[in-house]
């Protein structure tokens, strides 16, 4: 069958407005940008800065390895840091730079640990020298740990006498006298600490100035926190934020000895946890509830950074941070919290 001439044309015009269209889509079709990460970010102080422990037992690393699992996240970004109060957070996110922002933008979860160190930095400021007392309670360990070698060495000496060995005693003689010396420079100055305020610490009493500053970190949480999280809602728009609530790292008593400090410290820390509480009903916040689970569940001793082995004179005096253990239980918390939540 022959075309007509007039077929022709039409087709090729059809054919030419054809390619026209497909060229004017392909300039137009944009190549499909990779998905930016869902950042899972950590704010806070020592405990999520995981003062103490190893990188792995942290509590964010946990619950990273939990949202990552189930698909929630991506990347994580841990910027907690020792010592960090409100204030100092608050100073920071107003600092982030625009790396920083990118990945707040992105955040998918954010976790806050904050509010301990407002009420607990006035607490050691009147806690004389306990900085010193730790620091001399460890050398102490040192010490002893070092007389028991230099002992174990002797005994050797003396059950296996010879006239060779008289070097061998001299030598031990000689650590024996800078044993001795370094542990009465210890013990000098654990007698020139200024102990006159601790006694009435530990019953609980504390001078007016002590008070005011308590209730002066106290309320300055509470208007720090609604800054904090109003700036994450502003440059973290998609993220689900939670907080964990204070605890009290103070045991109830000690060998049977009830210490009154710990109804105060738990009277502030009920004071914060309170604040948190309240922002949960007026934000979009979810809320971990630490404080009551160690307070209820547990022995807050076994949590903590804390340990004493006497035969191998082995000890860590950290009763403020969680242990291993610990971080277990906070990131389960936060699991349950998050999960709750979807």
């Amino acid at each position: 069958m022959r075309i007509s001439k007039k077929a022709l044309i039409i087709i090729a015009v059809c054919f030419a407005i054809l390619i026209i269209v497909l060229v004017v889509f392909l300039l137009n079709v944009k190549p499909r940008e990779p998905e930016a990460p869902r950042f899972f970010i950590a704010l806070g102080d020592s405990i999520p800065a995981g003062f103490g422990i190893e990188a792995e037992e942290n509590y964010t690393s946990v619950f990273y390895q939990k949202l990552k699992e189930e698909g929630c996240a991506d990347e994580y970004i841990n910027m907690a840091e020792n010592g960090k109060t409100t204030a100092m957070l608050l100073e920071f996110l107003n600092n982030t730079d625009e790396e920083e922002l990118i990945a707040f933008q992105n955040a998918h979860v954010i976790t806050l640990n904050i509010g301990g160190n407002n009420i607990l930095l006035p607490f050691l400021k009147y806690m004389p020298n306990i900085a010193d007392t730790v620091i001399a309670v460890s050398e102490i360990g040192t010490i002893a740990s070092d007389a028991a070698e230099v002992f174990t060495e002797a005994r050797a000496i003396v059950e296996n006498f010879s006239a060779s060995d008289i070097f061998r005693i001299l030598d031990v003689l000689s650590e024996i006298s800078e044993i001795l010396d370094d542990a009465a420079s210890v013990f000098d100055r654990i007698i020139s600490f200024r102990a006159g305020n601790l006694m009435p610490l530990l019953l609980g009493s504390f001078p007016a100035e002590a008070e005011i500053e308590l209730n002066e970190g106290v309320n300055n949480f509470s208007a720090e926190l609604k800054e904090i999280i109003d700036w994450l809602e502003i440059n973290a728009p998609n993220a689900t934020i939670i907080i964990n609530t204070v605890y009290n790292p103070l045991p109830e008593n000690i060998f049977g000895i009830r210490l009154e400090i710990f109804d105060t410290a738990d009277r502030f820390v009920g004071i914060i946890n309170d604040i948190i509480f309240e922002m949960q009903e007026e934000k979009s916040i979810l809320v971990s509830d630490v404080h009551m689970h160690f307070k209820n569940e547990i022995n807050i001793i076994d949590v903590m950074n804390f340990y004493l082995d006497l035969s191998s004179l082995n000890f860590n005096l950290d009763i403020i941070h969680p242990n291993s253990t610990g971080h277990k239980i906070i990131a389960e918390l936060n699991y349950e919290a998050y999960t709750a939540s979807r």
